[in-house]
């Protein structure tokens, strides 16, 4: 059975500690990935990851301790919640963008149609006329 992360979280109601205090795992999908002003998901991940490399390096035996696991669930949540909202936002890119080219279609497929219409002859036109009613 694979571990669940977020009951894990859950089920040690993980706190993550930021320069505006601790937040939570919900506390964290509305932060933005990066920003320069504002607490970001990307600095808290790296604050995560530097704690890790630090404990790392002292340890001699190999043998994790429970602080270690727990940053370590730490940075997972976050990888996934990294991965999540970049998916969403490629999602949301690849949307607008096939919008755009749509309407960009719409409007030459409309415009050939404009010329196919003025390239009709007069006796065309008032025959198209005549059977629209």
């Amino acid at each position: 059975m694979s571990k669940n992360i977020f009951e894990a979280a859950a089920r040690i109601k993980l706190r993550f500690a930021t320069s505006v205090g601790n937040i939570t795992v919900e506390d964290l999908w509305g932060l933005p990935l990066a920003s320069k002003t504002k607490l970001n998901i990307n600095d808290i991940a790296k604050g995560i990851a530097k704690k890790i490399r630090d404990s790392d390096e002292d340890n001699f035996v190999g043998v994790k301790s429970s602080d270690n696991e727990i940053l370590e669930l730490k940075l997972d949540i976050i990888k996934h919640i990294i991965k999540v909202r970049q998916d969403e936002n490629a999602t949301r890119k690849s949307a607008i963008d096939n919008k755009a080219k749509k309407e960009k279609i719409l409007a030459v497929l409309a415009k050939r149609q404009d010329d196919a219409l003025e390239g009709k002859s007069e006796e065309e036109l008032l025959e198209e006329l005549k059977v629209l009613g």
